[in-house]
């Protein structure tokens, strides 16, 4: 999702946080209109940063996540 163009910027951009990151994403099996594209801009922020991790719950197979997180 991130052009290679723009990656190093990012990256840079990212490096500048201080502490650990969690993005945590709720998706489900038939995903949303935009659900694959978010997904995959997620992980390619992952992959830029050694700061940022990724959880990725489904609302249905998760749903004790979800109600952890309401």
């Amino acid at each position: 999702m991130i052009p290679d163009r723009d990656k190093p910027k990012v990256r840079e951009r990212l490096s500048r946080t201080d502490a650990p990151v969690t993005l945590v994403y709720f998706t489900q099996e038939d995903e949303c209109l935009y659900c694959r594209e978010t997904h995959e801009l997620l992980e390619d922020l992952v992959e830029l940063s050694d700061k940022i991790t990724l959880e990725v719950y489904d609302f249905v197979a998760d749903a004790e996540k979800v109600r952890e997180y309401g």
